[in-house]
């Protein structure tokens, strides 16, 4: 399944996508390379990266509650790629990540209006993704 993003909804992406790498006020190689394979990806253009660096943290959760559910799952694991594409976990990215996540629940149970259950299953994603893993880049310093 591929993502079919709107230019709003790839500029909403690469704002969160922004916020990670730069929640510890500093980029790394990996990052950026890893931003800029993202990039390439999903075809952001360097344009829509700089208006998506204006764009508003609830204005971009308010565009992203509305993607298909494939696609915030694509999203959540660009996340979880971005954050660790430096070799490191910094607390501050795991609590962009966690704010997104909890965002995005609250927007589910109130359009579904049904509570949330634990999931039982702990082997993560699986399936075809247009996404690359981070581990396909190496990072030369």
């Amino acid at each position: 399944m591929s993502l079919d993003l709107t230019k709003l909804e790839k500029k909403a992406v690469a704002k969160v996508l922004l916020d990670i790498v730069n929640v510890d006020d500093r980029v790394t190689i990996g990052e950026s390379r890893y931003f800029q394979q993202l990039q390439n990806v999903l075809g952001i253009s360097d344009s829509e990266i700089e208006e998506a660096k204006y764009m508003s943290v609830t204005g971009c959760l308010s565009i992203i509650k509305d993607l298909q559910p494939h696609e915030k799952i694509a999203l959540a694991i660009m996340m979880l790629e971005m954050i660790r594409a430096d070799g490191e976990v910094d607390k501050e990215e795991l609590k962009v990540l966690r704010l997104f996540v909890l965002r995005l629940i609250y927007h589910f149970r109130k359009q579904h209006s049904q509570p949330i259950t634990k999931c039982s299953s702990n082997k993560g994603f699986s399936g075809n993704s247009s996404i690359p893993p981070r581990s396909n880049f190496s990072v030369c310093g």
